[in-house]
């Protein structure tokens, strides 16, 4: 039997890489890195390496042994207050000696998760090679550096890369305080569904299409930024009327539109993905109804 092409991952448990641990031990001989290992055997064939990630040694020690061919980087501090938190700066560091080390170990191709909050959200329509960077918070400025850190080394070096910078990602695994989440808890609890920036257009990418598009970019070699979106604005106060009608209770929504500093349209050309072949497999509604779905059977 031909042996499988080596890949490593970071944030496989988290919550756009649970959507794609099965999709890569299909493929590929999974490697990935975890806090804690014992409750994650329901996400595939999946080789578990227990450790910090912040610690220099034991990502060394991982690269050096595994000698991966490929490389998946999802994981980053995402807990409450994230995007101010100094915490950035640590996995700044620590993510562009990871991709040194796998450099150096003879890695061939890598992929990154980056994010929206690079752009200038001056911009309604965010092109990669068009809008202007202007990131909007810590998160932005550290996830930014790391690609222009990666950009740079990768120059001279056998080692192809990809950036996949994600917009608004929703899903199973999703943390319960996020928009969706919380209508959806609130909508089949019985309780008022309330939007308080009902006039807000973004772009809801589901996460299982989102680990579709990572998946793209680690089988091609295409070089540089790829927004991963739906391409379309969706509206804060339409996906709230989904929600509601698919619950069962149009009659407990309330649309606000409080003042906010942040742009009320703000969404991306994925033209470059979907060049690769990429294409979203699940509109807004048709995502929705699959999650409510799932949590009445929760």
């Amino acid at each position: 039997m031909e042996a499988r092409i080596k890949i490593l991952a970071t944030g496989l448990s988290g919550f756009i890489g649970s959507h794609i641990a099965h999709l890569l031990s299909e493929r590929y001989e999974v490697h990935a890195l975890t806090r804690v290992a014992a409750k994650k055997e329901k996400l595939g064939r999946v080789v578990w390496h227990e450790g910090d990630f912040l610690d220099g040694a034991f990502r060394e020690s991982v690269l050096r042994d595994l000698q991966p061919e490929k490389l998946l980087h999802l994981a980053w501090d995402v807990t409450p207050g994230y995007q101010a938190s100094a915490e950035n700066y640590k996995w700044l560091y620590a993510s562009f000696e990871f991709f040194r080390y796998f450099a150096a170990h003879g890695g061939q191709r890598a992929v990154f998760a980056g994010t929206c909050f690079e752009y200038d959200w001056n911009n309604e329509l965010c092109a990669e090679d068009l809008t202007p960077l202007k990131p909007q918070n810590t998160y932005g400025v550290c996830k930014n550096a790391l690609r222009e850190l990666v950009e740079d080394y990768a120059k001279d070096k056998e080692v192809s890369w990809a950036w996949g910078r994600i917009f608004y990602p929703f899903g199973a695994g999703e943390q319960a305080g996020r928009f969706f989440p919380s209508l959806i808890h609130s909508a089949l609890s019985g309780e008022p569904v309330v939007v308080n920036t009902g006039r807000q257009s973004r772009d809801f990418i589901y996460a299982p299409d989102a680990a579709g598009a990572f998946l793209t970019l680690l089988e091609t070699d295409a070089r540089g930024v790829f927004n991963i979106g739906s391409g379309a604005p969706y509206s804060r106060a339409d996906a709230a009327k989904e929600i509601c009608a698919l619950a069962g209770c149009p009659q407990n929504l309330e649309i606000k539109t409080l003042p906010s500093n942040e742009p009320n349209s703000f969404y991306a050309d994925v033209r470059k993905l979907r060049g690769l072949g990429w294409r979203a497999r699940y509109s807004v509604r048709e995502a929705l109804r699959e999650i409510i779905t799932l949590s009445r059977l929760s």
